[in-house]
């Protein structure tokens, strides 16, 4: 008799071990962040729909530069021309009810990686590419050798002119930019339109440029990043 129950009791333990090993195994894709470059708008396609033509978007309400929006889903885009900034996408991010965002209205990171470069960039072959941004503040920013606060490093003075060589998103929605070399700057800190003149495939169009774009001769850039011009 015991042994009878000792052989039941194996039998329902490797029925329960077989259950256990064909249930369906989760796992956990890697988050993306989609950072707008620029003042701009969320885009939609109207409620429930997805979009699948860039043509298909229209704005809703304004996003802030340098914010940072956890995509929810991705869809393909064929491109059209035209003057909105979302013309010449080829991708939609989805980041909320009804709410997208287009691969030429930002930067896509990782959450929680620090990056070189944004997975939207695609570089072209005969060109430098670069992203860069001005310090916006009343006086000094603190640079530090990390994310967290923890060592400063030096400053940069306001209104100076930055390459960005590294980024990264945290789980609580900040942005940091490294300037070269681990100094690292919150994004905040940065006015809210960053450069990236033209040198990107998914932004060619003239229009996916900045507004305030200017002569290079114009700019004064330092040594932590790389020179632009």
């Amino acid at each position: 008799m015991k042994k009878l129950v000792w052989l039941l009791g194996l039998g329902a333990l490797l029925v329960g071990l077989s259950l256990i090993l064909q249930q369906p195994q989760t796992v956990n894709a890697e988050t993306m962040v989609a950072i707008p470059v620029e003042d701009s708008s969320f885009v939609t396609a109207g409620k429930g729909v997805t979009p699948t033509k860039a043509d298909q978007l229209q704005p809703t309400g304004p996003v802030y530069g340098l914010s940072a929006w956890k995509i929810q889903a991705t869809a393909p885009l064929l491109s059209n021309r035209g003057s909105d900034l979302w013309n010449g996408a080829t991708q939609a991010y989805k980041v909320g009810p009804d709410t997208w965002l287009a691969d030429s209205q930002v930067l896509v990171i990782p959450q929680g990686k620090i990056v070189e470069t944004p997975v939207n960039f695609k570089i072209l072959p005969y060109d430098t590419s670069y992203t860069a941004g001005i310090v916006d503040n009343d006086g000094p920013v603190a640079l530090w050798g990390s994310t967290d606060y923890t060592r400063q490093v030096g400053t940069v003075k306001p209104g100076s002119i930055w390459t960005i060589t590294h980024y990264y998103a945290g789980s609580d929605g900040s942005v940091w930019f490294d300037l070269g070399n681990n100094q690292w700057i919150p994004s905040f800190y940065f006015n809210n339109n960053l450069f990236y003149p033209g040198l990107f495939i998914e932004f060619q169009k003239s229009s996916a440029i900045p507004r305030f774009t200017r002569d290079c001769a114009a700019l004064v850039f330092h040594p932590l990043g790389a020179p632009i011009c």
